[in-house]
């Protein structure tokens, strides 16, 4: 890896690099993996960060779907403050607030 990375003139920052070790069965011990690079050890996390996509081992992203459930919620929060049948903001602005605050949230990651 390091002879890979000095060719084609990458440097990997070893404070952010992660390691996790992926497996089907949830009944597996959970294994730690002791990898070193340029004489720094790397962490193992239970549940790595990809891309703003929460991993865990078993691929099932279900610690992902409680972060995005946590978010949509927050932000949901925020549209029922805007809604009021006496001050609040008109149907456009609400739905355009709507796609802006939750559906980029819950949409992202998602494959159709």
């Amino acid at each position: 890896m390091s002879s890979y990375c000095n060719n084609n003139h990458l440097k990997p920052n070893t404070s952010k690099t992660q390691l996790c070790s992926f497996h089907l069965r949830n009944r597996d011990p959970k294994k730690e993996l002791s990898v070193t690079w340029d004489g720094h050890k790397l962490s193992n996390h239970t549940h790595p960060m990809y891309l703003g996509v929460t991993l865990d081992r078993t691929l099932s992203f279900k610690k992902h779907l409680e972060n995005t459930k946590a978010k949509v919620n927050t932000r949901n929060n925020i549209l029922r403050k805007l809604v009021n049948s006496k001050w609040g903001a008109d149907p456009p602005t609400i739905r355009a607030t709507a796609m802006a605050l939750c559906f980029s949230t819950a949409e992202y990651a998602c494959s159709s």
